[in-house]
């Protein structure tokens, strides 16, 4: 392998938006560096074709090594967290080599019971595992903080949406009054009371609709004639959903960060989103959205309410808000940071 060559990056289920920017950073850096997914529920080809070479693929939650890869042990490993046995068996190698790892983690500060459990059993047992930690925002700086990493092992900008699809393309005040929700459908996501909510808001409102794209095990949950489901689509057709929406609304009980809201801000939409979305910390702001404490019927009924009675110069500033603060998460944010890596670690 090229001396040149000393980094290698494991991203646990590959998403096409992270290809997009590994691909970048690439081409930025001159450097065809490894790159290393297992299998996930996206066609793996699709992101092995776009990032054309130098991609490996391993089993899920099996042991393995540099030399079942084909490959040498690098100076630098970036991988996805302490979660995965797979990766952790080719950190323990890096480790042992004298090389250096750098976690990815996305988990936000929840203060629950099971994360300060959590946060105790990384600073004792796993954090000697990992030099540095690369984070989505300001959460994961202040999570990172706490699981014990000084602020120059901290690298901020881990997720950001594919801009070259995600940007907006239609006036927010041209679109239809909807609002929509992205993900799956589970209880975590609160989707339960936001087809209660939007139920209800119907009753006083008949101008809004509510579209949903995901699927999961609340696909059955009753809803009136306003609300649409559709199945996971395509990044494109997101991107048009998201273009022909004003608002999205995620509910969730807990969310990492969630690269949803990146690519709704993207799009010049609106955000009502829990605080316990990751993300709200880094791309909420009082001109672009509407902050609910908790998960709640109730609270996404008045956030619905209020929003509705935007004036057309206040959705107009609400989407030049969203596409103002997007702009921060790109490419050339998260190859810097990759740079920096590799910087302080060679």
């Amino acid at each position: 392998m090229d001396r040149k060559i000393n980094i290698v990056v494991a991203w646990n289920k590959l998403p096409m938006y992270g290809a997009v920017v590994l691909k970048f950073a690439r081409k930025k850096l001159n450097n065809n560096f490894p790159i290393i997914s297992t299998k996930s529920s996206m066609p793996i080809k699709e992101v092995e074709e776009y990032l054309d070479s130098n991609f490996f693929t391993v089993k899920n939650n099996e042991e393995t090594s540099w030399a079942n890869l084909g490959l040498k042990i690098p100076k630098i490993f970036i991988h996805s967290g302490w979660g995965y046995k797979h990766f952790n068996s080719l950190a323990y190698e890096v480790k042992k080599e004298g090389g250096q790892v750098v976690g990815m983690f996305d988990n936000n500060l929840k203060w629950n019971f099971r994360q300060i459990i959590g946060i105790f059993y990384f600073r004792f047992f796993l954090k000697n595992r990992f030099d540095g930690v690369f984070v989505p925002g300001i959460e994961g700086v202040n999570l990172a903080r706490i699981l014990g990493f000084k602020y120059d092992n901290i690298f901020k900008y881990l997720y950001t949406a594919d801009d070259g699809i995600f940007s907006c393309r239609v006036n927010i005040v041209e679109r239809p009054k909807t609002f929509i929700f992205i993900g799956q459908l589970i209880k975590r996501k609160g989707i339960e009371e936001l087809i209660n909510a939007f139920n209800k808001f119907s009753k006083i409102n008949d101008d809004w609709t509510l579209k949903i794209i995901g699927h999961g095990e609340l696909l059955g949950l009753k809803k009136n004639k306003r609300i649409s489901i559709e199945p996971f689509s395509p990044p494109n057709y997101l991107a048009n959903s998201l273009n022909n929406s004003r608002v999205l609304i995620l509910p969730s009980y807990e969310e990492h960060w969630g690269v949803v809201t990146h690519e709704a801000a993207l799009c010049g939409c609106g955000l009502i989103l829990t605080k316990n979305v990751g993300a709200a910390t880094d791309l909420a702001r009082y001109e672009n959205s509407i902050l609910i404490n908790r998960t709640s019927e109730e609270l996404i009924f008045d956030a619905m309410k209020k929003i509705s009675n935007y004036s057309e110069d206040q959705f107009i500033a609400m989407q030049n808000r969203s596409i103002e603060i997007s702009k921060e998460f790109n490419k050339e944010n998260w190859t810097d940071a990759l740079m920096k890596i590799i910087k302080k670690y060679s």
